[in-house]
């Protein structure tokens, strides 16, 4: 594959897609609200992680962005919350399930 910006040089598509991926998820990671969620409902890590099997260590994490919940995980912890998964994870200002 030849690029118009580069003649003779086989473009390095890494440059340009990885930053948009890691934008991307780094958007979703900072508006998920499962901090936001827990607080206002007066909610502890701690009590949390009890409730839903697993760890406090789990919850910090997810909180901060060091590791996604998976989509079982995402699932349980917007029926914790009585909202939609899209809500929790900033998609929509609804927290309505559909």
């Amino acid at each position: 594959i030849m690029c118009s910006l580069f003649p003779n040089k086989i473009p390095n598509w890494d440059i340009f897609i990885i930053p948009i991926w890691d934008n991307i998820v780094k958007g979703v990671h900072q508006k998920m609200r499962i901090k936001e969620l827990r607080k206002s409902r007066g909610i502890s890590q701690v009590r949390m992680a009890i409730d839903l099997h697993t760890t406090q260590n789990t919850i910090s994490r997810y909180e901060n962005g060091e590791r996604e919940p998976g989509i079982k995980e995402l699932i349980s912890i917007s029926n914790y919350f009585g909202v939609s998964v899209d809500y929790l994870l900033g998609l929509t200002d609804d927290p309505k399930r559909n």
